[in-house]
């Protein structure tokens, strides 16, 4: 019988002894997971004396391991002076969860002594009570949403951004085509003028000074709304390339000789030369016309009289280069990595025979890009620049190629020059 009740004995200690290890090895584990989590992790008695904090916790508070168990928020606050506004925060806001009898949740904004650096956290607060109302603890979950706060907030200026770029769009656009309308009906009133000194045979020659001086102000105005208009419709995505299958060594030696009698007339020689006599390939003839105009525009710009423009046109079997080279003033270094973006002048300084509105050589950029070519600058400040286009070699099939339906044509080139070279004064 004592036997019996020994064993008895045994296996009950047997049995509390094994429900002790397991509740040892839960206790190790939770302990493990609350400590290896980036979060922070608190629990509270029913006193509101801390049972365990985990790691994150404490290094936000700066508190040892040892020196929290058991202890409420006032002792605490002895222990670590710098965090005590912390700990005062969170107390209230415990109580608050005990009070109101529900979970609790908020975010904050801690300063991690140790990283320098602010951290959001959003903290769930659940208050645990007996069957009798009694309190029975709080358990406490601040999750670290730093991260998500900082893309939340790039993601709002990214819209706010785009929402933005979008209004300059529309604006530029608007004002540009609100622009046109009053500069059509001074262009109209110029001709009329022009017609009545014509048949009138005025003796005052400077009123042909006058109207020159009106005309080629009003084509500048014409060439600034016209590239702003481009400009805004690549941005928007509302600008269509019309490609053809047409000599580039034509059209572009074309181009050049149309412009000889004027670029001479400065002073300045220039040379069109090539590798090859012939080469078709896909392009929008009226976007290459804009781009070489418009280069040699540059050119003429800033290259003084006596000096010279080569073009040359090289074949690189897949590809196509053009190169517009000057012996000109050069650009500054410091201007030249962002010579081809937006409102970018050369130099603010230059006379006002070298006005420009910044748009030009951006405009000349987009276009080239819209080819699936790449356009590349060097210059040596004092000597001359050089702008080289290199162009993919690429065929329509003849069922898309429109060439036969083709609107462009020469005849209105010279008119397009005048306007290309309009911001140059003599």
């Amino acid at each position: 019988m004592i036997i019996l009740g020994m064993g008895f004995v045994i296996v009950n200690i047997f049995k509390r002894k094994l429900a002790e290890r397991l509740l040892s090895n839960t206790e190790s584990l939770l302990s493990t997971l609350i400590n290896s989590t980036p979060n922070i992790v608190y629990f509270k008695d029913p006193e509101g004396k801390f049972l365990e904090i985990n790691k994150t916790a404490l290094n936000l508070l700066d508190i040892k391991e040892k020196d929290y168990k058991n202890k409420n928020i006032n002792e605490l606050i002895n222990i670590s002076i710098p965090s005590k506004y912390m700990l005062a925060r969170w107390e209230s806001k415990d109580i608050e969860a005990w009070q109101l009898d529900s979970i609790h949740r908020h975010e904050e904004i801690i300063f991690n002594e140790k990283e320098k650096i602010n951290k959001v956290y959003d903290i769930l607060r659940i208050p645990l009570f007996n069957d009798d109302g009694t309190r029975k603890g709080l358990m406490s979950l601040g999750i670290d949403i730093t991260d998500h706060k900082h893309n939340e907030k790039n993601e709002k200026i990214i819209k706010d951004l785009i929402y933005h770029d979008k209004l300059k769009t529309n604006f530029f656009s608007n004002i540009s085509h609100e622009l046109r309308t009053p500069l059509n009906l001074i262009f109209s009133a110029l001709q009329v003028i022009e017609l009545k000194n014509s048949s009138v045979k005025l003796e005052d020659k400077g009123i042909e000074k006058y109207i020159s001086i009106m005309r080629q102000n009003c084509y500048r105005l014409l060439r600034i709304i016209s590239n702003l208009i481009d400009i805004t419709k690549i941005d928007a995505g509302h600008f269509f390339t019309h490609f053809q299958n047409k000599d580039i060594v034509n059209v572009v030696e074309n181009i050049v000789l149309s412009v000889v009698d004027y670029v001479e007339s400065k002073g300045i020689f220039i040379t069109f030369d090539t590798e090859i006599e012939e080469k078709i390939m896909a392009f929008d003839p009226d976007a290459m016309e804009r781009i070489i105009l418009n280069l040699l525009s540059n050119c003429v710009k800033f290259t003084p009289s006596g000096g010279s423009i080569e073009v040359t046109l090289y074949d690189k079997i897949n590809s196509v280069v053009i190169s517009i080279k000057d012996t000109g003033i050069g650009i500054p270094t410091e201007k030249q990595s962002s010579i081809f973006e937006k409102f970018i002048q050369i130099d603010k300084s230059l006379s006002r025979n070298r006005e420009g509105s910044g748009i030009g050589l951006s405009l000349v950029k987009e276009l080239v890009v819209l080819h699936n070519g790449d356009i590349k600058l060097e210059s040596t400040p004092g000597k001359g620049s050089e702008f080289k286009i290199e162009l993919p070699v690429k065929m329509l099939p003849e069922y898309e190629n429109p060439s036969e339906f083709s609107t462009y044509t020469n005849e209105n080139r010279i008119e397009r020059i005048k306007i290309e070279f309009s911001d140059i004064y003599n």
